[in-house]
């Protein structure tokens, strides 16, 4: 049996896999401050569009038994102007390498509404 495991050090919880995934494979769910990624069973045969896409290759192909489903629990950081919960801290940490011109630590909505007003 083929079985998707995600590395919990590298992955940063970015819906890049949930969002490939065509079997319902990768699940995911935000908890208040912390983001579910859930394998609840076995992986399609053939099927790589999850490993294709991860930016940070945090997922690999094992063939063995699929016994116990694999949860990752990841911290997520909150919106410093209006304290929601937006996205994962290591997501904020690996997009600030890659971006410097937005505040990664403002949420999409607020961001915003502050250009708006300016």
């Amino acid at each position: 049996m083929r079985r998707l495991l995600i590395n919990e050090k590298l992955c940063i919880g970015c819906y890049a896999c949930y969002n490939a995934c065509e079997h319902g494979v990768v699940r995911l769910n935000d908890e208040g401050y912390l983001r579910k990624i859930s394998i609840l069973e076995a992986c399609r045969e053939g099927c790589i569009y999850c490993k294709d896409i991860c930016p940070t290759g945090a997922i690999a192909f094992v063939y063995e038994d699929f016994k116990v489903p694999q949860e990752i629990l990841l911290a997520m950081a909150s919106c410093v102007s209006c304290g929601l919960p937006m996205a994962t801290e290591k997501m904020i940490e690996f997009l600030s390498k890659r971006v410097e011109h937005i505040n990664l630590k403002v949420c999409p909505d607020c961001r915003r509404r502050s250009s708006q007003q300016a």
